[in-house]
């Protein structure tokens, strides 16, 4: 596969999960929050547990061949990518699990969500966050 092709269906996946997101944002905001209120972030729960479930899945079907580099490219990299990247952590982690590396995929575990939540946190204080 030429180069410049990978690239647009990066994109063009990118772009279908970025729309995705969006329109959870809105589902929950109209839909479940309009009715019941903002008591989680039932959005980015939403996203991430059907990301998660959609790379399960998908390479799954690309380990075993029926899935080719295009559709991975583009569905996976770009539209999971854009959903998002909880999915790509999740998987990863997995993975570690999956091959005995338990210390390894535990590490992962801690080192992203504390990792994440530090450079959140200094993030909003150099941006003055209040």
């Amino acid at each position: 596969m030429r180069p410049w092709i990978s690239v647009l269906l990066v994109a063009f996946g990118g772009a279908l999960g970025a729309v995705a997101r969006h329109a959870a944002n809105e589902f929950c905001h109209r839909w479940i929050e309009g009715k019941l209120g903002r008591f989680w972030p039932l959005s980015t729960l939403l996203v991430n547990v059907v990301g998660c479930f959609a790379i399960g899945f998908l390479m799954a079907m690309f380990r075993r061949g029926e899935l080719s580099e295009g559709w991975r490219l583009l569905f996976v990299t770009g539209g999971l990518g854009a959903l998002t990247t909880f999915s790509s952590f999740s998987f990863e982690t997995l993975m570690l699990a999956r091959d005995d590396t338990f210390a390894l995929a535990t590490l992962n575990t801690a080192a992203n969500v504390l990792l994440c939540l530090l450079a959140v946190w200094l993030g909003w204080w150099l941006g003055g966050g209040k």
